[in-house]
């Protein structure tokens, strides 16, 4: 435990560095945040630290997951290595349910608006009749024996206890820096034996793409899949795509029971793993060693195969599990290639699709132009700088441990990195859908990702495009920072993307993007001007209709902001930040390159919808959720509604899939 402990003081002390303002609490909870969406569902962290003695209450940060859902957060981090009691424990849980109820019986009413807290408890406060569950997730930094799941009532609705202590973080490896390193595994020394094996081979001797890869199936022995989870962890899951291992849920339950139950029908009851790879050694029929092998479906099973594994009780020798193994060649597709079969093979476990898209073309280019593109030398004589583009989580801190970290921190400063979430927020602002950021990160990035992924070929991904992008999260990341002057302490996110979407829509989508890139900020007398429509934002937000008193939910919703795009802030946007056209970077349109051609979505047919939805239940070539949303429209157009911005989105990507995939419509008399 010691290595562990030493390695989150290390990340501690680093993001301390970075970011001044957090407290060591803070920074130790964003650390750990992302991670723990491997055991609990996550949209968005916040920080709001309160501690009340008298009543006995303390929250540190929390998540508003969803209409039914909050995450309540409270952190333990120590100095020196302890152990957390269960009365420790306890006390923690007391505090965090206290003021749960607290705020159920008006505690907001007490608590400075200014203050972060206020959000929370005025969001509990207006929503409690709605909400069904409440996760208290105990993280900290010592050890702890006892039980780390416990659920209860809480009146009326499921407390959900989770308690991460240092073997959870060891066991999540959240603060493993090699987490992005190939593994590669030699059979014959950690098992002494090699496994057999059945090679699919290629019937289709016309089928070029066929080439890029071959396919292998073998059974492995379910203890040494386990062994395999407790040296490796997640660094197992390909390209960061992490399952949501939740013991206490239904498809997670059935394999534990069937492992410690019935292990022998395991291999007949269970899916197994589908696997990729970008080598194998194959000898006397047997493969003896696999390099860069990762996971890219079957999380879920790995993880519980190693809970039974740590088990004593638990006998696993008759645990047999089924792997398909594709072997990657060389080639020029190959990163979009292991995204495809991640995509297909992740159709029922939930997994975060900002993680799923990584390796996507888009991203893949965002990369590029990040790695080659240097911001203007504003200062003269000053070094080169770049931004650093995060396609997969964790992989600025690799990146770095592999670079000189003095020299890689000059080129990429940590205050120019950003990722696909924080790419979103600030795009989808831009384009005057507040409502959809104020969602959350991962809901906001899903509607941003299909609407980049049925945009493709609509619009030209070059220098230009990368340099506006940036321009939008530059702007994002000051009216932030100018936010959090103005000391509104609740809505803080909410304000934020809802001032950058009113400037948007002041300047008609005609702010200078690339003036912002050059001069790499915006001086005084905007930041005047993000102040004071910010003011009018946060008093606009807050008056909430009387059917709607939840601040935070009434901000995703789009009369919201048809309220505010109504309001005359009375500023203008100075000439010398304008251009002459507007500037999309992420537009809704009906229009889709489909093929050869450009379709528009509104000439499709209802019949054409179902056809597609029939013909991809048949071929499975279309996943679920595109067959369902190809019914949707099918349904909508027969009823003569009309589909929002979201399905347009959506049935867009449905629609170049299908037709990707062999899809041909054939028009029935």
């Amino acid at each position: 435990m010691n290595e562990i402990f030493t390695k989150i003081n290390e990340k501690v002390n680093a993001i301390a560095n970075d970011e001044p303002s957090l407290s060591s609490s803070e920074c130790f909870l964003k650390a750990s945040y992302e991670s723990l969406g491997d055991l609990i569902d996550e949209n968005e962290l916040i920080f709001s630290h309160y501690d009340n003695d008298y009543y006995n209450m303390r929250v540190d940060g929390y998540d508003l997951v969803d209409e039914e859902t909050i995450t309540v957060f409270v952190v333990d981090y120590a100095l020196s290595e302890e152990k957390l009691s269960e009365n420790g424990l306890k006390s923690y849980i007391e505090q965090a349910s206290n003021f749960i109820l607290k705020s159920k019986r008006g505690l907001a009413s007490k608590l400075d608006e200014s203050s972060s807290v206020f959000e929370l408890s005025n969001t509990i406060s207006g929503s409690f009749s709605a909400l069904k569950q409440f996760n208290i997730v105990i993280l900290t930094n010592k050890l702890f024996l006892g039980k780390k799941v416990i659920e209860k009532k809480l009146e009326n609705k499921l407390e959900k206890i989770l308690v991460v202590d240092l073997s959870t973080l060891e066991e999540l490896h959240t603060f493993d820096e090699e987490e992005m390193g190939e593994i590669s595994i030699d059979f014959n020394n950690v098992f002494h034996k090699g496994l057999d094996f059945i090679k699919c081979e290629n019937t289709e001797k016309e089928d070029k793409n066929r080439d890029q890869f071959d396919v292998y199936l073998f059974f492995m022995p379910g203890r040494e899949l386990a062994e395999l989870y407790g040296r490796y962890g997640y660094n197992l899951l390909e390209g960061n795509v992490r399952a949501y291992l939740k013991k206490t849920q239904k498809t997670n339950a059935g394999i534990l029971d069937t492992i410690t139950g019935k292990p022998n029908y395991f291999v007949s009851y269970n899916n197994g793993l589908s696997t990729v790879a970008n080598g194998i050694e194959i000898k006397n029929n047997k493969i003896y060693s696999i390099d860069g092998w990762k996971i890219v479906n079957g999380g879920q099973t790995t993880a519980t195969l190693y809970e039974a594994y740590k088990d004593p009780k638990v006998t696993m020798n008759h645990v047999m599990v089924p792997v398909k193994l594709t072997v990657i060649k060389h080639s020029n597709n190959s990163d979009l290639l292991i995204s495809d079969i991640a995509k297909y093979a992740n159709t029922q476990s939930k997994v975060n699709e900002s993680d799923l898209s990584s390796n996507e073309k888009f991203y893949i280019t965002m990369e590029k132009f990040s790695r080659e593109v240097c911001v203007p030398q504003v200062i003269p004589g000053t070094e080169l700088e770049k931004w650093f583009f995060e396609r997969s989580r964790g992989q600025y801190n690799y990146e770095q441990s592999r670079a000189k970290k003095t020299s890689f921190k000059r080129e990429f400063p940590n205050a120019k990195k950003f990722d696909k979430k924080l790419l979103a927020k600030a795009v989808m602002s831009w384009e005057q859908e507040p409502y959809t950021v104020s969602l959350g990160g991962e809901k906001n990035f899903i509607t941003y990702n299909s609407r980049i992924r049925s945009n493709e070929g609509l619009f030209d991904f070059n220098e230009d495009y990368y340099k506006k992008c940036i321009g939008s999260i530059i702007l994002y990341k000051t009216i932030e920072k100018e936010v959090k002057t103005l000391k509104f302490g609740g809505y803080n996110n909410n304000i934020t993307t809802y001032t950058l979407s009113v400037i948007s829509s002041i300047a008609q989508y005609k702010m200078d993007l690339i003036k912002i890139w050059d001069d790499q900020g915006v001086d005084d007398e905007f930041k005047h001007i993000i102040r004071c429509i910010a003011k009018d934002v946060y008093k606009l937000i807050t008056d909430t209709p009387d059917y709607n008193k939840n601040v935070a939910m009434y901000c995703r919703k789009e009369e919201c902001w048809e309220k505010v795009k109504q309001h005359d802030f009375g500023l203008e946007i100075p000439e010398n930040s304008l251009m002459g056209k507007e500037c999309h970077l992420a537009k809704s349109t009906s229009k889709a390159n489909v093929g050869t051609k450009l379709i528009d979505i509104n000439s499709v047919t209802a019949d054409e919808w179902v056809h597609i939805s029939t013909w991809g239940k048949e071929t499975q070539l279309i996943q679920p959720s595109e067959r369902g949303m190809a019914y949707s429209m099918y349904n909508l157009l027969k009823n003569n509604r009309k589909p929002t911005k979201k399905q347009i989105d959506f049935a867009k990507s449905v629609l170049r899939d299908a037709y990707s995939n062999g899809f041909v419509y054939e028009k029935e008399d």
